[in-house]
Formats: C-alpha cells, structure tokens, sequence
C-alpha cells in the first residue's frame, strides 16, 4: 500500500480548521492501518494537540510509492510545489470550494496539474465543485466533531463568537446589540474568540449560551456544529456551506446582510435563555442533536473508503 503524505507547509500559529482536518486525518488513517504523515517544515501548530507523525527534514518525498494530498489554496509556495515533476499520485483536498480558483495557476485546469483524485467535506460543495470542475468528480469525507471536547458546561449569560471572517459585520451586530436592547446588553457577556487554542475555544464555547455564527463562503462550516455540540444556540450565518445541517429547527439562520435582525435575533435567544422558553430548548436541543450526526465513525468510515482505493 502507498504512503500518504498531506501537505501543510504553513505557519505553526495560522489557525484554520482545515489546518486541523488534515491533521485528524493523518490520525486516523494511522489508527486504520494506513501509513500517513504531515509535510510541514514549521512543525505542528502550536494551538492543538496533535499525534500525527511529520515528514523528517525539509524534501517532500517524491516517488511512485506516495501519494500527495494538496488542499485547494495552490498559491504561494504550494503552486510552487504542485508544478514540480512528480512520480508520486496527487489528491486534491478541497475545504472550500471558493479558494479552487488558483490565481497563481488560473489558466490550468486540475488535470493538466496531474490530480487523479478529488476529496471534499460537503455535500453543498461536492455539487459546487462538480458542476465548476467538470469532469473531476469528488469523494466526500464529513467533518466531524469530537463531542467529548465540546461538551457543555454550566451555562452563563455569554454569547460566544469567532470575528475572524467578518469583522465589520461583528463590530456592527455588537453595537446594534448595545444600543438597541440596552437593559438586556448591560446583563450579556460576550467572549471573542480569536488566535487562542482549541481547548480554550471549548471550554468558552461550553459555557455561553449561544453562538453567534460569522461563517462566511464556507464548504461545510466546523464551528457552528462545534457550538452545538457544546449545547450553544447558534444565531446567524451558516456561509452557504452550512446548508448541509441548518434548519429553522437547530438554529436562528439569518441572510448575512441583515445585521439588524441578527442583533434582534441574538436578544431574543438570550431572553429564550433566561426564562428557558420551551423553543430555546428545542431548538438547542435540535442542534445538539444534529452536531451528533457528524461524528467520528461516519468519518473513519468514508476515509477509509476513499484512501483504500487510492493507496492501493
């Protein structure tokens, strides 16, 4: 069987979820009988844990008894890699289907830069990708959430949120917030999480009350369903990738551009909080619930799958 090497030549300190992902699944391809590692000269970032083995030294192994698996962003030094000679098998991992668009290598289509295999995360993607990539067909294996991490805790008046993509739009639900449900505002705490470990995001995530959702052009969004599973009600966006899971029964979805019924929306949670209105539960309850759908084994099982025909 092949060797499996996913290629992550990016700063310990960048924070991504898909970062994360392609550590997990070196994990579990090892747990699986597979012989994977991670390329990534930096060494392991620095804001989780992580058991996947690297590649030692700085050479990206090149041979016919490898295969490489790039994430969609081939700019920088990964468009740099991908045009080198190669004898190993090629994968492409997309996590989100908006940055397949190389700007580095925009006159090259997927075959002629010698990918054999396509993987994504979504559905939603999935047909995205098919439909713009043609003929490339894609494999899907889930995200998935470990629920032994985020858990709930005792709960507080907090609302959580992750600002990174959407700043302005954060900037302006919180001062709408303030302004306008003022009573209520002076009661709220807000936690902004930004550039801090995955253990501390849990353990906020645990204790707010609900998540206000920034996902933005997403394939299929980690953090809402990482909130649910914390026993958080997500008010907000779910970034078109989030279609896959968002209902008007596991959460208040909002169209991005309106930022005063997001504002209204987050008040009227807080106040469902308080008095445990029987909608506020059902509906947090519902998102647990659908939080539990993306788990472990439904994604062992399609990584598997998928990685033992092509490593074969």
């Amino acid at each position: 069987m092949k060797k499996i090497i996913y290629v992550s030549p990016y700063r310990r300190s960048q924070i991504s979820g898909g970062i994360k992902v392609m550590y997990r699944h070196v994990e579990m391809l090892n747990e699986h009988g597979f012989s994977a590692k991670i390329f990534s000269p930096a060494g392991h970032p620095n804001w989780f844990a992580s058991t996947a083995p690297l590649v030692d030294g700085n050479a990206l192994p090149n041979n016919s008894d490898h295969v490489l698996v790039f994430t969609e962003d081939l700019n920088g030094q990964v468009a740099e890699i991908i045009q080198r000679k190669f004898y190993a098998s090629k994968v492409l991992l997309c996590q989100n289907q908006y940055r397949s668009f190389s700007e580095a290598l925009s006159s090259s289509t997927y075959s002629e830069l010698g990918f054999e295999h396509f993987i994504t995360v979504g559905q939603i993607a999935r047909g995205f990708l098919e439909r713009v990539h043609s003929p490339a067909r894609f494999d899907v294996v889930p995200v998935w959430v470990d629920d032994a991490l985020f858990a709930p805790r005792a709960k507080e008046l907090r609302i959580s949120v992750i600002p990174r993509k959407l700043r302005t739009e954060f900037r302006v639900i919180r001062e709408i917030f303030s302004r306008k449900y003022a009573d209520l505002a002076r009661l709220v705490s807000w936690d902004v999480i930004d550039k801090i470990s995955e253990d501390a995001t849990a353990e906020i995530m645990g204790k707010s009350a609900v998540f206000l959702s920034l996902s933005d052009m997403e394939c299929c969004p980690l953090t809402p369903l990482e909130a649910m599973s914390s026993g958080c009600l997500v008010v907000g966006f779910h970034g078109y990738g989030g279609k896959e899971y968002a209902s008007k029964d596991n959460g208040i979805w909002i169209s991005p551009d309106a930022l005063e019924e997001t504002a209204d929306a987050l008040a009227g949670a807080m106040m469902g909080f308080q008095s445990q209105d029987p909608e506020f539960v059902r509906m947090r309850d519902n998102g647990m619930a659908t939080a539990k759908r993306f788990n472990e084994r439904r994604t062992v099982d399609e990584l598997t799958r998928v990685f033992t025909a092509i490593a074969a």
